[in-house]
């Protein structure tokens, strides 16, 4: 359980997904958001924070490929992730035209974050890009 590792706890949540849905939930100073509506909105509005340092993980589990979503609410997690790449090894990568999408290298491996802010909600997308 890789995301337990970092303190995070394990969220069982299958009533609000669908049947083949692999994703596991983790979460840190959570709480569910009651008003939850599985049919209309997306699964990151299924968590309500309790607190600045609340944030949430969706692992999309595909096999060896890295994909999951982050969830926050704090600006400081932003720069943390950077921050925590960089020291991972990960340079980033400049890309010309302006985009909310990250491409941070490592020999072999390319890591795009694709990041969404809203005035209440950070999102942060991960995922695997496939060698050009």
């Amino acid at each position: 359980m890789p995301f337990k590792e970092f303190g995070l706890h394990h969220i069982k949540a299958k009533s609000v997904m669908e049947n083949n849905d692999s994703c596991i939930l983790w979460g840190y100073h959570l709480h569910a958001n009651t008003d939850f509506d599985k049919d209309k909105q997306p699964l990151y509005k299924l968590f309500k924070r309790s607190d600045s340092g609340s944030f949430a993980v969706i692992d999309k589990v595909k096999g060896r490929n890295l994909n999951f979503e982050i969830i926050f609410w704090s600006k400081r997690y932003y720069w943390q992730i950077v921050e925590e790449l960089k020291r991972m090894g990960f340079t980033h990568k400049i890309k010309r035209n302006k985009s909310n999408c990250l491409e941070f290298n490592k020999k072999g491996t390319t890591v795009a974050v694709d990041i969404t802010i809203w005035p209440e909600i950070y999102l942060v997308k991960f995922y695997s890009v496939e060698p050009s």
